[in-house]
């Protein structure tokens, strides 16, 4: 059983282990809390917990390790210049964190439509890449237009520590936020996913499969791809070349209750 305690800028989750009564006999003791999260808005002095976590979920040129868990783009560990960036986004944008007694165990990035579309004009995929959309896809979660869209949020990114149960944090850092989008009137949910991988010019066997097989299994449409780009502070540098899928899924109809997955993931 899990219990739910909101309060305010987030909620406890609690997990528990009971042993139930029969026939007037008592086979287990009462309830006993066995692990507490909180989720809530994050603050400046998650910045370093928040940084370190990306360290350890960066992308790293190992193609089966890759696949299994998801990663984060950006070569955090050799660039330090990261942490001043989360610090001022903290602020800025949408951040979220969990968090036991302990120590911060994931985080989402997110962002309104006004932040996202003020560093992607037109709706560009990162750096001016184009998204080349799939009309028929959009249509079928009531999108005629989507340079005309207005009423949405973005995943920018999500990360857990590796020592955990990766997609149940995932998912509640996502409830989190999309609780944040339904109270801004917001009906649309917007993720990008790395899908394809080049070093000097050669594609590598480096597939996100984690975290495409997450975002179907929740809702989201695959609506778009991006033509490539380059990210100069990832693992490959400036020999590294990547492509996007952009998955789109309408807020109301995303589940609100956790489901256990058969795969790997995050």
């Amino acid at each position: 059983m899990i219990i739910l305690f909101f309060i305010s800028g987030g909620f406890i989750v609690l997990g528990d282990e009971y042993k139930e009564q029969r026939n007037g006999e008592t086979k287990e003791k009462d309830f006993v809390i066995k692990e507490k999260r909180l989720y809530r808005r994050a603050g400046v002095k998650d910045a370093r917990d928040i940084y370190l976590i990306a360290c350890r979920d960066q992308l790293e040129n190992k193609p089966q390790k890759m696949s299994s868990r998801g990663f984060l783009l950006g070569d955090y560990e050799h660039h330090p210049e990261y942490l001043p960036i989360i610090e001022e986004a903290i602020y800025e944008n949408i951040f979220y964190v969990c968090e036991s007694k302990r120590k911060i165990l994931g985080f989402l990035w997110g962002y309104t439509a006004k932040q996202w579309i003020r560093e992607r004009p037109g709706m560009t995929d990162f750096r001016g890449a184009e998204i080349h959309w799939d009309n028929r896809e959009l249509a079928k979660i009531g999108i005629n237009d989507i340079l005309a869209l207005e009423n949405f949020g973005v995943v920018d990114k999500i990360a857990v520590d590796t020592s955990l149960n990766k997609k149940r944090v995932a998912f509640d850092l996502l409830k989190s936020f999309m609780k944040f989008l339904l109270e801004e009137s917001c009906n649309y949910i917007m993720s990008e996913i790395v899908i394809s991988i080049k070093k000097n010019g050669v594609l590598l066997p480096i597939h996100n499969y984690a975290s495409e097989k997450f975002h179907k299994k929740i809702g989201f449409r695959k609506v778009g791809e991006s033509g490539w780009y380059r990210y100069p502070k990832s693992v490959f540098g400036e020999e590294g070349l990547f492509r996007d899928a952009v998955y789109i899924a309408s807020v109301k109809d995303m589940p609100y209750k956790y489901k256990k997955m058969i795969y790997k993931f995050y």
